[in-house]
């Protein structure tokens, strides 16, 4: 198993583990057939991606297939730019492997060199075992978006989570 920072090259393989992944879980934003990707955009993306201190992927690779990744991203503005948001997503077959770990400890490196503060996430109130992931590593709930997902026909509530990198206030 691979961890590290998307390359161009993963393109092809991160479109398809996306459109696996958002066939697994019903906890990623996207639904089936909702995620724009055509491979051009998705190798500029990356190449953007690469050379920005704002954003970055991470993914944890299998045998050449991409498994699991993380994205952190901020906005440029001097109010908010210690501030990054976390995604995450793993496989059904890869619960359960420390890979969430691995990706989080070098994402969380990534951001602190990045001059990060805090991170940030929403996670649909159900995923129990997102949420204890989190507050595993430090993250604290600090509020509810009640009814704030459709899914299925189901109105679901979103957790807001944070974690402060250091003491500053």
């Amino acid at each position: 198993m691979e961890i590290r920072q998307i390359e161009t090259q993963d393109a092809e393989s991160l479109i398809n583990f996306f459109n696996q992944l958002d066939v697994e879980t019903e906890f990623m934003l996207f639904e089936v057939g909702e995620r724009p990707i055509v491979l051009s955009q998705q190798i500029e993306y990356i190449k953007t991606l690469n050379q920005s201190e704002n954003e970055k992927i991470f993914i944890a690779i299998d045998q050449q297939h991409i498994v699991g990744f993380i994205a952190l991203s901020r906005k440029p503005f001097n109010k908010v730019k210690h501030c990054f948001q976390l995604v995450i997503g793993i496989l059904k077959n890869y619960h359960g492997k420390n890979l969430a770990n691995d990706l989080y400890h070098d994402a969380e490196l990534w951001a602190i060199a990045q001059g990060a503060i805090r991170i940030e996430l929403s996670v649909i109130q159900d995923n129990i075992r997102a949420i204890k992931f989190y507050e595993k590593h430090g993250f604290k709930t600090e509020g509810v978006r009640r009814k704030s997902i459709l899914y299925q026909g189901k109105l679901l509530d979103e957790r807001y989570m944070g974690k402060i990198l250091n003491n500053l206030s």
